[in-house]
């Protein structure tokens, strides 16, 4: 299941890569606590940089420390990048480095990369600082945030999550409406992974 959302957010990666307008790139990072998905990540992207933070021991306090360990490893990546290409961007098409962090948990199997997408165009036509995916008029995950807002972000402890940061910033969201039910389907356990036969 986790390796079905890699490959996914691989294809979407190439996806962005491709886009006309704004020309970007899409840098994974992934936050785990096991070695197993480390090696898993090593083996799904022998072709494609990806980095690997983890999110463990006392460091890890729940949600709020996922969040931090990735925007972490996002800005020490580049830094190195700037330091590499002096300046010229991360995809060598004179983009800026990234201004987005989206964030996609590994437990939705049917999220799929056309999905990421239309949400992300979308989005990025809005003008927001904030956007998600809504179901049924409630928010969903993914969620996106301008990198302006990485600093309270990085502030949040416990199981705190985004939607923290949202009610600061209320008259930024950007709601982006998903019809079909299934695509939030978590997959927490073995019976559930029996029962939805994915």
């Amino acid at each position: 299941m986790f390796s079905h959302g890699l490959t996914e957010l691989i294809r979407f990666s190439g996806q962005l890569f491709r886009m006309e307008t704004p020309p970007c790139e899409a840098r994974i990072i992934v936050v785990t606590a096991y070695d197993e998905i480390a090696q898993a990540c090593e083996c799904l992207m022998a072709d494609r940089e990806i980095i690997v933070s983890y999110n463990r021991g006392c460091a890890n306090d729940g949600i709020a420390s996922s969040i931090r360990r990735g925007i972490l490893s996002a800005e020490e990546a580049n830094v190195r990048t700037e330091r590499t290409s002096a300046g010229s961007g991360i995809c060598g098409k004179d983009c800026p480095a990234a201004e987005y962090d989206l964030f996609v948990q590994a437990d939705q199997p049917y999220l799929n990369a056309d999905l990421l997408y239309s949400f992300l165009t979308a989005f990025l036509q809005s003008g927001r600082l904030i956007g998600t995916m809504t179901c049924g008029g409630v928010p969903r995950s993914p969620n996106i945030f301008s990198a302006k807002l990485r600093e309270e972000l990085k502030a949040l402890r416990g199981e705190h999550g985004g939607k923290d940061v949202w009610r600061a910033h209320s008259d930024e969201l950007f709601f982006w409406p998903v019809e079909e039910e299934a695509y939030f389907t978590d997959i927490d356990t073995r019976e559930d992974y029996a029962h939805e036969n994915v």
